[in-house]
């Protein structure tokens, strides 16, 4: 603010003073033509000067890349001795919601916001999200907020790093199910005796288990709904699953994902979604006082079939769905509804598919980020947090900001010194060629008042 009023100032100044030269020009008087374009330049000339001054006093903003590098860890989400302590059972508070004393109610409380981030993205429009009072800038990308240890969390700090996230890779199609194709899809509807216009719904399907899968619904009214089913995909048949194990024994297997919509949803149809979850290697640029960006780096990634980040996403997706059914509405219907009638109000196929694919990667990392946060918390895997043997190394540097004046400024400055320059010259040449003569002063003797008054009366008698 200051540093914009100083230059006005300035610039106004020397405005004002130049305009009163030319006001009381009289050279400049007697040519209207000529005083009306050097009153032009004059405004044309004030304008560029006052840029001057605030380029001058206003410096530039800029960021170092500096070779201070930042050496830290993460918790190994691929190392092998998390499938053995998830066999164990030892990692079930915080992949395993039915187990006491469990985390897993944290996982709800933020994965619709994260799916509805990812969709806003790549509908175009900008999508922040909290997690655990960090604000990232579309999604979490499976990452945790790390912070300098040698430096105070007041102070404002920029740094880049790269951490190992978790994503996943979603390919969603229409299919075609029925009670007589593999896996077969059927849905049950009955009326519920003594219960005002309640309506009780059931999808059945040969690969459902009641574990991984949200199939059952009452609804009053009009039957809104969204069913899951959560279903392995070897070669196409999705047999017979338990999500929580089947998983971690078919290290190759490919989790599907059955929705059914109805109702007010019945957009979606039957539509399968294969997922396929990564380790990954994220960039990710931290601004402690602003959201932080993502970016994936292209190598790195490794699949996590049966992994725990791997089930924790599966886990995630059911309890989910499990909690938004209500008797009327369903949470990720109305927001796939809402989010896809922005960008397409027709609801073409192609759309539906590809935002259904973003819902799920969203809430896929997500968890994944959650799950990372659980385990590095005391006493669930060791009294410490995360025990040498499953730490990753993670590298980084900082971004310095500094402040400083390009070096090209100086060249804004010259019109303004131009025109003072000219304008001394031309003062001191004026003062050369033409000098001004300070008048005598006369004397009046007494006697010099009665003589011009002879004088006027002597010329008007004659």
């Amino acid at each position: 603010m200051i540093t914009s009023i100083i230059p006005t100032v300035l610039g106004l100044f020397s405005y004002l003073l130049s305009c009163w030269g030319v006001l009381f020009s009289e050279a400049l008087k007697r040519n209207p033509r000529t005083w009306t374009c050097v009153y032009a330049i004059l405004i044309i000339l004030a304008n560029i000067q006052t840029y001057g001054w605030f380029v001058l006093l206003t410096p530039t903003v800029g960021v170092l890349e500096t070779p201070l590098i930042l050496v830290g860890h993460d918790l190994d989400l691929a190392n092998p001795l998390l499938r053995d302590m998830l066999d164990s059972g030892a990692l079930a508070s915080c992949t395993d919601p039915n187990a006491l004393p469990s985390f897993f109610p944290s996982f709800v409380v933020g994965q619709a916001e994260a799916g509805y981030a990812t969709m806003k993205n790549k509908m175009g429009f900008p999508a922040l999200f909290t997690l655990m009072d960090r604000t990232y800038n579309v999604s979490t990308a499976g990452v945790v907020p790390v912070f300098p240890s040698q430096f105070s969390e007041k102070e404002v700090l920029r740094y880049s790093i790269v951490q190992q996230g978790f994503t996943a890779d979603v390919t969603c199609a229409f299919e075609a199910l029925s009670s007589n194709t593999t896996p077969s899809l059927t849905i049950k509807s009955q009326k519920i005796k003594g219960w005002e216009d309640v309506t009780f719904l059931e999808m059945t399907s040969d690969c459902v288990d009641r574990k991984g899968s949200s199939t059952l619904a009452y609804t009053r009214g009009d039957p809104n709904y969204i069913f899951l089913a959560v279903c392995n995909g070897l070669e196409g048949n999705y047999s017979m699953l338990n999500v929580l194990l089947a998983i971690m024994t078919h290290p190759n297997v490919e989790a599907a994902l059955i929705f059914q919509g109805g109702g007010r949803y019945s957009f979606l149809a039957t539509t399968v979604c294969e997922v396929r979850p990564m380790i990954t290697r994220v960039q990710v640029d931290w601004v402690n006082a602003g959201p932080f960006n993502s970016k994936l780096l292209a190598t790195g990634a490794v699949p996590d079939h049966g992994g725990p980040a791997g089930i924790t996403a599966m886990t995630a997706l059911y309890e989910k769905h499990f909690s938004a059914q209500a008797m009327s509405t369903n949470t990720v219907g109305e927001e796939l509804l809402s989010s896809i009638g922005k960008v397409d109000p027709g609801f073409h196929e192609e759309t539906i598919l590809v935002m259904m694919g973003e819902y799920i990667r969203g809430i896929a990392e997500y968890s994944g980020s959650v799950l990372r946060a659980c385990l590095s918390t005391q006493n669930v895997i060791s009294a410490d947090g995360v025990s040498n043997e499953l730490k990753i190394p993670s590298e980084g540097f900082y971004h310095t900001e500094f402040m400083a004046w390009e070096r090209s400024t100086f060249w804004l400055l010259i019109p303004g010194t131009l025109v003072a320059m000219l304008t001394v010259c031309g003062v001191l040449w004026e003062e050369a060629h033409h000098p001004v003569v300070a008048p005598r002063a006369v004397e009046l003797e007494p006697a010099t008042a009665t003589r011009v008054v002879s004088a006027q009366v002597d010329a008007s008698l004659s």
